[in-house]
């Protein structure tokens, strides 16, 4: 087997591992085994993303990680679990986009009536924390940076009592890497530094979609296929539907019929989602149907609660 000249091998157990890249710089690689799978480390360099990928054979290759920013130490990957008894992985490198960080403004719309991590954004400065409400705030630290805090009520919201901070680093204007550590005092507790990875986009594709909702009955529609639904009665009204990501929140169902010749502009129902949270899937939707081109205000419905299982 011929193994390329920029490489790290390792054996771990039964498990070969090769990992490779093509960065022109030599390549700082460490290599280990615990019981949650083959952890690998790679030396960074700042304004440089990273990406893990993993193969059996050299030809094909599948993700293996999340986009890291690189940050001039080592980064270390999530335990990966051996599928193989030889594995491969590369590094693939890209040079690191700029501005990708939200305004506070963008991320108020990103992040405002949504949960995250535990989060509940009720608008643009409060939140609760299970039955623990306070004040958050966002500030764009940098082009691909920025910075959320949360203060307590129980602690009058100063943040020289207590305070959590998340910096997050966006590797896409919707994702990256974020910190978290909590403040008492104006002091860092260590003890509570995380890292993790994090995704605002919490609208699913067509694709997701499709693969939980056909042959499932919800919201009253019986969704035959990924185009096809029924509306149950006697007999049942078939017709066609379809899904369209609209934002990182929303997204538009529509559905046609087919005593109309599934013509949208001669009759259509478009529920708007809006989403709260990718796990579980829940949100709200606006209902309407519209009549030869026009939506009627009598079929209006607002704020619908929905979940998609």
């Amino acid at each position: 087997m011929r193994i390329p000249t920029n490489s790290a091998v390792g054996f771990v157990a039964s498990l070969l591992v090769v990992v490779t890249t093509a960065l022109a710089t030599q390549l700082q690689v460490g290599i280990s085994l615990d019981p949650s799978g083959v952890r690998i480390s790679y030396l960074t360099e700042q304004g440089v993303v990273y990406r893990l990928e993993r193969s059996t054979n050299f030809l094909s290759w599948d993700t293996a990680g999340p986009l890291r920013q690189g940050t001039g130490l080592m980064l270390t990957e999530d335990p990966i679990l051996p599928v193989e008894p030889l594995g491969f992985f590369r590094v693939v490198s890209q040079a690191a986009s700029t501005n990708l960080s939200p305004s506070p403004a963008a991320m108020a719309g990103i992040l405002v009536n949504t949960s995250w991590r535990g989060y509940t954004f009720d608008d643009t400065n409060r939140f609760h924390w299970s039955n623990e409400p306070g004040n958050w705030t966002y500030t764009k630290t940098g082009p691909d940076t920025g910075l959320i805090v949360f203060t307590y009520d129980e602690d009058a919201n100063n943040p020289a009592i207590y305070r959590e901070e998340v910096v997050l680093t966006f590797v896409t204007q919707a994702s990256g890497t974020a910190r978290y550590s909590e403040w008492i005092g104006n002091v860092e507790r260590p003890t509570s530094i995380r890292t993790f990875s994090f995704n605002f986009d919490l609208a699913p594709t067509s694709e997701q979609i499709a693969a939980r909702l056909v042959g499932q009955t919800w919201e009253g529609y019986y969704f035959t296929s990924a185009t096809r639904f029924e509306l149950p009665g006697s007999p049942p009204y078939p017709g066609n539907w379809s899904y369209t990501k609209t934002g990182l929140k929303t997204g538009l169902m529509v559905f046609t019929y087919d005593d109309s010749a599934n013509n949208p502009a001669v009759y259509r129902e478009e529920l708007q989602l809006t989403f709260t949270s990718a796990s579980p899937l829940i949100g709200t939707y606006r209902y309407s149907a519209f009549v030869d081109g026009v939506e009627d205000p009598s079929s209006v419905f607002e704020n619908q609660p929905f979940e998609i299982p």
